[in-house]
């Protein structure tokens, strides 16, 4: 009777032991890590996205119905800024593109077409994804409206520093949606 008391408390011990490991197994990897990584995905100053999503252990970015991995990244320490921007802790994402030697601490998005860090701006065109803008400076680069942006050099107009010669940043100004003006003139942009 002895043996037999013995024999069911040490079953019943490893199936409560089998059962804790079964437990922390489920919490820590699985559908639960999963559902923990996609809560906090969407995220960054409590602006919610949907289009970054995590499957199978995998980032995507959802675009235009597809989803499209963004390789490489680290799910562990990956971040959405906003619909359009992402950040983990090597690199900055656009979409599901890494952005070449964007710094990751001082990255700050200006809109959709325009973001920047401590060491350039970068730009999105139809032919490229986000590129440097050669020559701006990142210190003083701002949006001045539509599709105008300047730095203390230069007026910028679809990536690159606007066809309208000599516009002077300083006084740099649109009047309406068909003229812009500074110091040296008007200048009509239909």
């Amino acid at each position: 009777m002895n043996f037999k008391s013995k024999k069911t408390k040490f079953l019943l011990m490893a199936l409560f032991v089998l059962l804790f490991v079964f437990i922390l197994y489920k919490a820590f990897t699985g559908e639960e890590r999963e559902k923990r990584l996609e809560e906090r995905v969407p995220a960054v100053e409590d602006e919610k996205t949907d289009a970054y999503q995590i499957k199978s252990g995998k980032i995507y970015y959802r675009q235009a119905g597809n989803l499209r991995e963004v390789e490489e990244a680290d799910i562990d320490t990956f971040e959405a800024i906003d619909d359009h921007y992402a950040k983990d802790v090597a690199r900055v994402y656009f979409r599901n593109f890494p952005i070449e030697d964007a710094h990751v601490e001082s990255f700050q998005v200006i809109d959709e077409k325009y973001a920047k860090d401590a060491l350039a701006v970068y730009c999105s065109d139809i032919s490229v994804y986000k590129k440097p803008i050669k020559g701006a400076d990142p210190k003083t680069f701002e949006k001045v409206g539509g599709n105008f942006y300047k730095d203390k050099e230069n007026v910028y107009e679809d990536c690159h520093v606007s066809e309208i010669p000599n516009l002077d940043p300083e006084t740099f100004e649109i009047v309406d949606e068909n003229m812009v003006k500074d110091k040296n003139g008007e200048y009509n942009i239909e």
